[in-house]
């Protein structure tokens, strides 16, 4: 096919750099765990991000009307159900933001900043995405197979710890 024959194709993109559902091609499914009580996980995630909300508003953060510094606390393992030919049934796996796990905080569209020897992901948000997470939160289970997929490894959230964002050796120094 010669070059003069292909017509330029446009993609737009959404805040998550995800093609429409109907520009996707077809194939991949979300992933399928074990049943997930929906309207309670919804319940603690909207709580913990109006608590850290709350939180960074009453500190001395001169940044705190832009940007949101929180802690992502992972579920510690989840159980996925399968129906490949390799490993039929139900796999118990660890949530590892360090690794496979680390795009949901993009899917989320959120920053991952750094994960700490615990497990914990240290993200951010602007003031928008944050105010659209609180939202997506409270209606978690209204939502979509899709969008319940992206916060089922996520467990909590909480404002940065002063030890996530000072070094302590550093701190020590200054004495």
């Amino acid at each position: 096919m010669s070059d003069s024959t292909r017509a330029p194709k446009t993609f737009f993109l959404n805040e998550r750099h995800e093609l429409a559902p109907t520009e996707k091609a077809s194939g991949g499914r979300p992933p399928q765990y074990t049943p997930i009580d929906w309207p309670a996980k919804a319940d603690v995630l909207h709580r913990s991000l109006s608590l850290a909300r709350a939180s960074v508003r009453q500190s001395a953060d001169p940044l705190r009307e832009k940007h949101f510094f929180l802690v992502a606390a992972p579920v510690p393992t989840l159980t996925k159900i399968s129906k490949s030919k390799n490993k039929p049934g139900e796999n118990a796996a660890a949530t590892d933001y360090a690794g496979k796990h680390s795009r949901v905080f993009a899917r989320l569209g959120v920053d991952l900043l750094g994960v700490s020897a615990d497990g914990h992901a240290r993200v951010h948000a602007s003031v928008d995405r944050f105010e659209r997470l609180l939202a997506t939160a409270a209606t978690l289970p209204n939502q979509g197979a899709r969008e319940q997929v992206r916060w089922a490894t996520i467990a909590d959230f909480s404002p940065t710890p002063a030890l996530y964002r000072v070094s302590e050796t550093w701190l020590r120094s200054l004495v």
